[in-house]
């Protein structure tokens, strides 16, 4: 029983003096300064994520290292679920309030609280794509504008309209844009305004230069249909079409017996004998785009 007794009673005193050395310890430990913070973005929308910055670090006079401990609340109500430096978006709402509280801890005490807080803003929406049809325009081109699915991160209805931009310039045009709007050369965009019913907002397509477009030949016939050794024959045109309003222009394939002879203007008996057959193949082009072939009638020489 005594040994029981002075155990105890040694246990006691031990317990006392640890208390001591605690109570000590507190009373000589130098509690560390408030750091200087802030949340980033300062202003947040619903698909960012939140995140402490320590712009001026604590002070501990003690010079012990320290740790931050974080509470957050979501519009005035403690998340004890969230105590890192970082909420991640999913958590947010737009219009919610959310504060965050800061203290340093050397170890064994925690400095004065700091708060900062921000509002969640409305998330704008977007939509996936914008396309433009045909992918190659020219001037015979009726071209429509296709914008994708709307997406809103708060999941608000989104209406959409649509306006073409040419060189810069916004069109009050809605629906398809044809030749008599743009010419070749010119840079077409569609440009699509979205309004989630809290802003709108617009986004751009991929820009598309209008190209050449491709000259037209109606026919072809020959100068002359039964030429003579004396004679040069020549191809003559039978009505051209240019939408870019190029000047007319033309690839010349000359036969004389199916077989292609010269790829000149014209012909002359260098190159073909009586009884021969001739004819030519003509070809629109302006420039920069080969066009429509035509081909002529048959000539034969004769002496």
């Amino acid at each position: 029983m005594r040994t029981w007794i002075f155990s105890g009673l040694l246990a006691a005193c031990a317990g006392k003096d640890a208390d001591s050395e605690r109570t000590d310890a507190s009373a000589t430990n130098k509690v560390p300064s408030s750091p200087e913070i802030s949340i980033q973005p300062a202003v947040p929308d619903t698909q960012a994520d939140l995140s402490v910055i320590i712009e001026e670090p604590a002070v501990d006079f003690d010079g012990d290292d320290l740790s931050y401990r974080y509470s957050w609340e979501q519009d005035g109500e403690a998340r004890t679920d969230l105590d890192t430096a970082t909420v991640d978006s999913v958590f947010t709402r737009r219009g919610e309030i959310w504060t965050v509280e800061v203290t340093a801890h050397d170890g064994v005490s925690s400095g004065p609280p700091v708060t900062e807080e921000v509002e969640i803003q409305n998330s704008p929406p977007e939509l996936s794509n914008i396309t433009i049809t045909p992918a190659t325009v020219d001037e015979l081109s009726e071209v429509e504008c296709s914008p994708g699915e709307p997406i809103d991160k708060d999941h608000d209805p989104v209406g959409i309209m649509t306006r073409w931009v040419v060189n810069g310039e916004e069109l009050e045009i809605e629906g398809p844009l044809t030749g008599d709007d743009f010419d070749k050369g010119d840079e077409i965009v569609c440009r699509a305004y979205m309004d989630d019913g809290m802003a709108t907002v617009s986004q751009d397509s991929h820009t598309v230069v209008v190209e050449n477009a491709a000259p037209w030949v109606v026919g072809v016939t020959l100068s002359h249909n039964n030429p003579t050794p004396a004679d040069i024959m020549e191809a003559i045109p039978e009505g051209w079409w240019d939408d870019d309003d190029d000047p007319e222009g033309y690839l010349y394939a000359w036969f004389v017996n199916w077989d292609l002879a010269s790829e000149a203007p014209t012909i002359d008996s260098a190159l073909f004998s009586p009884g021969d057959n001739i004819f030519v193949e003509l070809t629109a082009f302006d420039g920069a785009t080969v066009g429509n072939t035509v081909s002529s009638h048959s000539a034969t020489a004769v002496e």
